[in-house]
């Protein structure tokens, strides 16, 4: 595949969580200060790994604008916030030409979609992932490929506390019912709370995000998905962010969906 030449505008949306291209940041802020650009606006939600605009010099310049992430597709298809470049991270084609947008399509998915242009980071590492993450080479307006660069996976945590613990035993024992479906976050409560469901049966799992504490819960037979009226059987996300390991097990799994609803 032919390495082609970065391109930006003026809106730039940036994917996010593990899928942050962060060469192409390195590229565009290049560009933008070699050029002496000033009307170039990233847009994003939670990116990982180094950010270049939040050096000291940038400081007071960004915008923070509190949304449901729920709400943020309908900016993109409303025209309300416009995306004249998408910079996002796929895997590598397959045979047919698809490549996945991996672990998160969040509102990624709505913004590529709306994009003018798509610049894709294509990347062996990103998972294979299922659901609306399919992407076609020729949706693509430049590819630029890497081959030495795990995507971002989340740094091992400090472990939880013994209130923390208690919170999440709390929350498994009183307001969680065998056969239940969950939506999880990312954090330490989550996880403390899914430890303490070991005992639990048929949990289903239609999630904002999904982490590493499903991990040991599908090992045991506790999250079957039997019970959800949507999609049974599967594990529904718009995003997944994790260790290696977790990005690993995700990887072409039909277990795992993706989706933005």
């Amino acid at each position: 595949m032919k390495k082609k030449e970065t391109y930006v505008n003026n809106h730039v949306y940036v994917h996010s969580h593990a899928s942050t291209p962060t060469e192409l940041l390195d590229a565009m802020c290049r560009h933008v200060k070699r050029n002496n650009l000033t009307r170039v606006r990233p847009s994003h939600i939670v990116l990982r790994g180094r950010i270049p605009w939040t050096d000291k010099e940038y400081w007071g310049h960004a915008d923070y604008i509190p949304v449901f992430l729920s709400q943020i597709p309908l900016l993109f298809y409303s025209g309300a916030l416009p995306v004249d470049v998408a910079l996002i991270s796929v895997s590598p084609p397959d045979n047919r030409g698809f490549c996945t947008m991996g672990l998160d399509i969040d509102c990624s998915r709505a913004a590529a979609s709306n994009a003018k242009k798509i610049v894709a980071l294509v990347n062996p590492s990103v998972p294979r992932t299922h659901g609306d993450t399919s992407i076609h080479v020729s949706q693509i307006d430049y590819m630029v490929e890497v081959h030495d660069r795990e995507i971002h996976v989340k740094p091992d945590g400090r472990q939880p506390t013994e209130i923390e613990k208690t919170i999440g035993r709390l929350i498994a024992e009183n307001l969680v019912e065998n056969g239940a479906t969950l939506q999880l976050g990312i954090g330490t409560i989550p996880d403390t709370t899914l430890a303490a469901m070991r005992n639990h049966k048929d949990l289903g799992i239609h999630s904002e995000a999904v982490g590493d504490g499903v991990l040991d819960l599908l090992n045991r037979g506790v999250i079957t998905g039997l019970k959800k009226s949507v999609m049974p059987g599967k594990i529904v996300t718009s995003y997944a962010y994790g260790t290696k390991r977790f990005h690993e097990f995700i990887n072409d799994n039909p277990l795992f969906r993706e989706s933005m609803h």
